[in-house]
């Protein structure tokens, strides 16, 4: 979805379009890839490449149009040994 994009033009509702069909279904993959889109815009920023506020940056942004993944996802745990 944002691979032909210039790292300049990606912005929240990019983000929140790659995120939002995996993020109830498999919310561990979801948060990784978010934390990867965000440490990559992170590093484009320190090289001048764009400004501005992080799209990825979960923190007082991507909290607000989100759930929390520890409200989507159920905790299943492994039956114990015997």
């Amino acid at each position: 979805m944002i691979g032909a994009l210039p790292v300049a033009a990606i912005g929240t509702g990019h983000v929140t379009r790659i995120l939002e069909p995996i993020w109830t279904e498999k919310a561990e993959t979801a948060a990784r890839v978010r934390g990867r889109i965000e440490s990559v815009l992170d590093y484009a920023k320190v090289h001048g490449w764009r400004t501005g506020e992080n799209p990825a940056r979960w923190k007082g942004h991507l909290d607000q149009a989100l759930p929390a993944c520890a409200k989507v996802s159920k905790v299943e745990h492994h039956a114990t040994l015997p």
